[in-house]
């Protein structure tokens, strides 16, 4: 075989192999549009309705129970005449208790190592 001939018969195979591809090409496309006719393949959203309950959902149900009982300023001492309410009067020089606490209703305070 002359080289002339082997760069025939190779650009010959060449060009058989690219008819050959670009008659696959619309098989492979029709073959991946069956895919693509599934739309909601690729669509995610959360269930409308959960039946389950994690381990952070207990504790975030938790804190939302406690906080729902803490004062307004729970880092401030309650007010000595409504345990319900802060005692916001800050700038009258009263000397505020050591500890308090934060909850609604108790007006438990500690002043001097004593508690009230």
């Amino acid at each position: 075989m002359s080289s002339e001939e082997e760069e025939s018969t190779g650009a010959s195979e060449q060009e058989s192999a690219e008819e050959s591809a670009s008659s696959n090409e619309p098989a492979e496309s029709e073959a991946f549009s069956d895919i693509s006719d599934d739309s909601d393949l690729f669509e995610v959203s959360a269930k409308q309705e959960k039946t389950w309950t994690t381990r952070q959902d207990l504790e975030l149900q938790a804190i939302r129970e406690i906080a729902a009982d803490l004062r307004d300023h729970p880092l401030l001492p309650p007010d000595p005449d409504d345990p319900d309410q802060d005692f916001l009067l800050l700038h009258d020089g009263i000397k505020l208790p050591a500890a308090h606490c934060a909850f609604r209703g108790t007006g438990d305070t500690k002043i001097d190592g004593a508690l009230s």
